[in-house]
């Protein structure tokens, strides 16, 4: 990940910031953010392709990440 990242992050940052990039979960709608975005989450997201910071991910959606 550091490297698809451009080793702008530590392995240990990376990690730190997935566990931190938590979701509500609306019943039988979907999930919004509940974190903050960062330059890092925003990387992530456009690297790996998914976004779960700007809208609510449908159920779906979010079982395919």
């Amino acid at each position: 990940m550091e490297k698809k990242i451009d080793e702008s992050a530590t392995c240990c940052e990376i990690i730190q910031t997935l566990r931190d990039m938590r979701v509500l979960e609306f019943t039988n709608e979907g999930y919004t953010p509940t974190y903050t975005r960062t330059d890092l989450t925003d990387k992530l997201h456009d690297v790996f392709g998914f976004r779960t910071d700007t809208e609510i991910v449908y159920l779906q959606k979010m079982k395919k990440f």
